[in-house]
This record gives structure tokens, C-alpha cells and sequence, in this order.
């Protein structure tokens, strides 16, 4: 059993000031920062990715 595909565990970012996270919802990798450090441009940029398997535990997703 994988915490981060199945329990929804964060992964926390080293970089940005640790103020990005990471976690893996379904079958869509999701980024999302804290607000008043994560601002790129004056705008709040968090990106979702599509994927197909785990990056932790390498499971396929469904």
C-alpha cells in the first residue's frame, strides 16, 4: 500500500522555500504552493499533470 496514490500524502518541495506540494489525486499529479510565496508573476501558478502510474510506487493509476 502506497500513502502517497492511496492515502493521500503530501510530498513536501525543497525548493520555492518549501512552500509547494505535491500529491497525487486519481490520476492527476498536483502541485500547489502557499500563496504569499508561490506567486510567480503576480499570479498563483499551480499546474496538475496527467499521468499514468505512481511516481513514488510506480502502481498504475485508474
Amino acid at each position: 500500500m502506497c500513502e502517497y496514490c492511496e492515502k493521500r500524502k503530501e510530498l513536501k518541495s525543497c525548493n520555492f522555500c518549501g512552500s509547494a506540494t505535491l500529491s497525487v489525486s486519481g490520476k492527476i499529479l498536483e502541485v500547489q504552493g502557499n500563496e504569499k510565496k508561490f506567486n510567480i508573476f503576480k499570479k498563483i501558478y499551480c499546474p496538475r499533470f496527467d499521468i499514468n502510474y505512481c511516481p513514488m510506487c510506480g502502481r498504475k493509476l485508474v
